[in-house]
């Protein structure tokens, strides 16, 4: 596998929805990776949602998720 493919991997992006973590997921998916885009907060979703909606309009597979991250777990709302 070449270094740049990540078509059929999975990747978790923790703040993915915007700022830097935004740019990551779109860059992920531009490689072929399904992305799980975490947000935290309500306020985070709406531009999480343009971001998800960005990588879909790519063809790649992703979803949206909230949940609280801590220094070593992750609470799913």
């Amino acid at each position: 596998m070449a270094r740049n493919d990540l078509k059929g991997k999975l990747v978790l992006i923790a703040g993915g929805g915007k700022n830097h973590g935004g740019l990551l997921s779109i860059d992920f998916a531009a490689k072929g990776a399904k992305l799980a885009i975490h947000y935290n907060s309500e306020s985070a979703k709406a531009e999480s949602e343009k971001t998800l909606s960005e990588v879909q309009g790519l063809g790649d597979e992703a979803f949206l998720f909230q949940a609280l991250a801590t220094s070593r777990h992750f609470f799913i709302r």
